[in-house]
């Protein structure tokens, strides 16, 4: 599954890791809307063949979970049709990143599985704050992103899954698809930018591993800590948003 491409990918020339959350199953005979809600790694490289393909797409909202070194290093999408409404929502600290060595360790479960819990409890407020701007008039379609896509926007979006009652199991299956990202945006690093791809890459096996059991085993942890995600919801006082967002993002039933 880990090396499969999702056919719910949107293949662009910039970005490799952008893909609809919609038509995954949330609860008995209801599922995501389709084209409503997506996860991407950064939009910075997006050419203008990719900007009509997300003008088509009618985006209205990215919300960016990097941060702001990230966004001065990186930089941002210079939208060349009609521009999305952008919510710069750090999910953690530059300090909290991984180093290069650090990440270089994480291809077992155990050290991401502890990576993506602490960034969940740094993230709190983050989360709430998404939670908020996608329940918010007009705000979809949306896109969540960060640097790769993989590691604080899977955190984000296996949250925002959980609570609209997307099985784990799921959830876990769509986060290894990013592995079929991370190799793409590898590859095109290696041919485009072989300066970043030094800076950024110690391990290429570490970059692209997303095996279920990582996410099952943060669904595990984050369940260990809140107990539900119906919990989770009024811990951060999001009741009302989430029956909004239920409303707006799921079909069926």
């Amino acid at each position: 599954m880990s090396g499969a491409t999702s056919p719910r990918a949107i293949q662009l020339n910039g970005c490799f890791n952008f893909r609809d959350l919609g038509g995954l199953p949330a609860g008995s005979e209801t599922s995501i809307r389709e084209r409503v809600l997506f996860r991407s790694d950064a939009l910075g490289r997006l050419d203008r063949r990719d900007q009509r393909v997300l003008a088509d797409i009618g985006l209205r909202t990215v919300i960016d979970l990097r941060t702001s070194k990230e966004v001065e290093q990186h930089g941002l999408c210079a939208w060349y049709e009609r521009s999305p409404e952008l919510h710069a929502l750090p999910l953690v600290a530059w300090e909290s990143l991984p180093t290069k060595s650090q990440s270089q360790g994480w291809c077992t479960p155990a050290p991401l599985i502890d990576a993506y819990h602490q960034m969940l409890g740094e993230g709190r407020q983050t989360i709430a704050a998404a939670l908020t701007v996608l329940a918010g008039a007009g705000a979809l379609p949306a896109v969540v992103h960060c640097t790769s896509g993989r590691d604080r926007t899977a955190i984000v979006v296996a949250v925002l899954l959980g609570i609209l009652g997307v099985p784990d199991h799921q959830i876990a299956e769509d986060y290894a698809l990013s592995a079929a990202g991370m190799a793409r945006s590898l590859a095109w690093m290696r041919e485009h930018d072989p300066v970043a791809m030094a800076l950024i890459v110690n391990d290429e096996a570490s970059m692209v591993y997303t095996p279920p059991e990582v996410m099952l085993g943060f669904l595990d942890a984050f369940r260990r800590e809140y107990g539900s995600f119906e919990r989770y919801v009024d811990s951060i006082d999001r009741r009302a948003e989430v029956g909004r967002l239920r409303r707006l993002l799921t079909v069926g039933g």
